[in-house]
């Protein structure tokens, strides 16, 4: 999981900061820190909240090395608080460090904590043979694929709960023209098993993983609308 350096930094001229903080980009970047955006601190208008990823921690440790910061890590995130340069009141940046995560920064935070890279989510037939880039291998078909042995198949994973209820994989039949109404009652079928959708999502966030389907169409099918609910995108 990614780490995130938040810092808060007041300011008494926010156009003066804006244009000194654009300015340092290049050096946050040859630390290892990636921009991903700033608001407005709820609680005091003089302050901002400036949110970056961090590849190495001690390197971004050593890039703020003129300030002395107060941090904690929780749920994967280390979040430091600004204290100063030359400051030594660690205890009370300590007692405030809380107060800068206002709800829109937690949402926030939240969404990007959650969000799986699309790389990681790949397609496969079950025809096709596996490969060591393909990560976990999960068939997500009701039915086993025809002709293919366990051996042959190489599978990890065996979700067919999670593939669509028959009465509805009966009426698709991969029929193109029902395809827009197909997505649609599968998203809600899969919402209906939201445990299985969200252990698909943490085999995704924890590497590659690969949906194995059997159907000739590889444009209209359930590993096709299953990818995009993996991922968080609207299926409608």
């Amino acid at each position: 999981m990614a780490n995130y350096m938040i810092v808060r930094q007041r300011v008494t001229d926010l156009t003066r900061f804006q244009t000194i903080f654009d300015r340092r980009k290049p050096n946050r970047e040859a630390a290892g820190l990636t921009d991903l955006g700033q608001f407005c601190a709820a609680d005091e208008a003089d302050a901002v909240i400036v949110v970056m990823e961090v590849e190495d921690i001690s390197r971004a440790e050593e890039y703020w090395h003129s300030d002395v910061l107060e941090g904690r890590t929780e749920a994967g995130i280390v979040a430091y608080r600004w204290v100063g340069q030359g400051s030594s009141d660690k205890a009370k940046a300590s007692a405030q460090a809380g107060r800068f995560r206002s709800q829109h920064l937690e949402d926030w935070l939240s969404k990007l904590m959650a969000k799986t890279p699309a790389a990681n989510v790949k397609l496969k037939r079950a025809y096709e043979p596996p490969a060591a880039a393909d990560g976990t291998r999960i068939l997500i078909d009701r039915l086993w694929p025809r002709g293919i042995s366990k051996e042959k198949a190489a599978l990890d994973q065996w979700m067919k709960e999670i593939a669509p209820s028959t009465k509805l994989r009966k009426w698709f039949g991969h029929d193109p023209a029902r395809w827009d109404e197909f997505r649609r009652r599968y998203a809600t079928e899969v919402h209906d098993n939201a445990a299985l959708l969200d252990r698909l999502r943490s085999f995704a966030r924890a590497g590659p993983i690969t949906l194995v389907y059997s159907a000739h169409d590889e444009l209209h099918n359930d590993a096709v609308v299953l990818r995009d609910l993996v991922l968080g995108r609207k299926t409608a």
